[in-house]
């Protein structure tokens, strides 16, 4: 079931860098928001309407020993990482048009437009595996990798860089595809231009100062600069939730229509629920027919159109790199041959159970994209890979990698 948030002013969604009033000038801004992020948002909107209908509090929903409300943390979770049945999709950027909510999705980093042109650049594909890498990999520093052994700061010859590289020079990664676009791309078809960013939002940079709370006065010399965002009339978010092995509909909860607080501040939005799949175009049963007949020659291109936690940096965590980069993906052996991996995105967020701050990881952002050969492809490798991969996060089952919530959510696409 879909949800779609709209705000009634600006919003705040920090990006996973740390900031403190004074010790740091700016605090940075994302949008969409984290997965980690909006699930919250959905969570306490549900849980405080639930409880306030039974005359309950979250003090109570709090405590294991409430038998009244353990179907709410049954369904929605406790605390933490603990996300019970509840399972979400997105957020993605959306905005309201006559024929209803339209998603804006995440172009893929292999996409480039120019002043004149607007092409792939997978048409320079496929990448041979021991192709060197072009222009270097956008890393962070290997000090701030949270001591994980990933790959962020390893070349690896079939690696696409879209930053740096000559061949690439005078054009940028796309904006912005609707769903059409999107399944046009996955189809190797696209041939129009996707929406620019700056027509969904605007940066709207406000100047703060810290709070004396002793005295009640602003405190010296402790200005901070930060980030809001506005998105224009009719934009927002688009959020698709499920709960597993649980028959219950989102509306039980969260009503049909109603406002929440979401994001920095709490600032205020309103949402409602859509009755039709806003990705009906790229994911209906009509286009998984089309995909499958249109995958020849034992190669597949995954998108991912939400950020992806992978212990390796930019490396899915089912490729295992000291095998040739070969791995098991929907019961079918895969080499990992090319990626066109964009700037990573800092994760962190608040512990509630340690009243501390969580470590930072890096994860890959929404649009990176990787190329795949099936070894020993079997007739129907196809419609298997569709059927589980298409639209499915390829991190499930992995620690810590936050699928059930929206991470590393996965497009099969053609080659």
């Amino acid at each position: 079931m879909w949800v779609f948030v709209e705000p009634f002013d600006v919003w705040l969604f920090r990006d996973g860098k740390p900031f403190t009033a004074g010790d740091q000038v700016r605090a940075t801004g994302m949008f969409p928001p984290l997965p980690s992020t909006f699930q919250g948002v959905l969570r306490s909107a549900a849980l405080a309407r639930a409880l306030d209908a039974r005359g309950s509090s979250f003090d109570k929903f709090r405590d294991p020993a409430d038998m009244a409300t353990r179907d709410l943390r049954d369904r929605w979770g406790d605390a933490g990482d603990s996300y019970g049945a509840f399972r979400m999709r997105g957020p993605f950027v959306a905005r309201t048009t006559t024929h209803g909510v339209e998603a804006l999705l995440a172009a893929p980093a292999d996409l480039l437009i120019g002043a004149e042109q607007f092409r792939l650049a997978r048409e320079q594909q496929p990448l041979a595996a021991g192709e060197a890498v072009r222009g270097g990999l956008d890393q962070p520093s290997s000090a701030s990798r949270d001591g994980a052994d990933g790959l962020w700061s390893k070349g690896w010859p079939g690696a696409l860089s879209l930053h740096g590289a000559p061949e690439y020079e005078g054009l940028t990664p796309a904006g912005r595809l609707t769903p059409v676009q999107l399944a046009q791309y996955l189809l190797g078809t696209i041939d129009g231009p996707p929406e620019p960013e700056g027509d969904v939002i605007r940066s709207d940079l406000r100047i703060g100062i810290e709070q004396d709370r002793e005295h009640g006065t602003a405190a010296h010399g402790r200005f901070y600069q930060a980030h809001f965002l506005r998105p224009l009339d009719g934009a927002g978010l688009l959020a698709d939730v499920t709960f597993d092995g649980a028959a219950r509909d989102l509306r039980a909860d969260l009503g049909s229509a109603g406002e929440m607080a979401i994001g920095g501040e709490a600032r205020a939005g309103r949402y409602r629920i859509l009755a039709d799949n806003p990705l009906e175009a790229v994911e209906g049963q009509g286009f998984r027919d089309e995909l499958v007949a249109q995958l020849h020659d034992s190669r597949f291109r995954l998108v991912l159109l939400t950020p992806g936690l992978f212990e390796r940096g930019w490396c899915p965590d089912f490729v295992d790199p000291g095998n040739g980069f070969k791995g098991t993906l929907a019961g079918l052996v895969v080499r990992l041959d090319g990626a066109a991996v964009p700037k990573p995105v800092p994760v962190s967020g608040w512990d509630l159970a340690s009243n501390a701050p969580k470590p930072l990881r890096w994860a890959v952002a929404a649009g990176v994209t990787y190329t795949f050969q099936v070894i020993g492809a079997e007739r129907d490798w196809a419609a298997r890979l569709v059927g589980d991969v298409h639209g499915h996060s390829i991190a499930k089952g992995q620690r810590g990698s936050r699928w059930e919530i929206g991470m590393a959510v996965a497009h099969v696409g053609v080659a």
